[in-house]
């Protein structure tokens, strides 16, 4: 059976996001720079608008 393409999609950003949020929680417990958080919720902000329309 072969799954939708737009769900294969879903999975790998669900997975990318898990994967980038654990991925900066370490990496903020060794670098605490303010230039690093901005860019970071600038990044997130941008990923969730671009993924969202894809979850409805």
């Amino acid at each position: 059976a072969l799954m939708n393409p737009l769900m294969i999609l879903v999975k790998i950003i669900k997975l990318r996001w898990i994967h980038i949020l654990s991925y900066d929680q370490m990496v903020s417990r060794k670098i605490n720079n303010q230039t690093t958080r901005c860019a970071n919720s600038i990044f997130y902000t941008t990923l969730f608008t671009n993924s969202a329309p894809n979850y409805t």
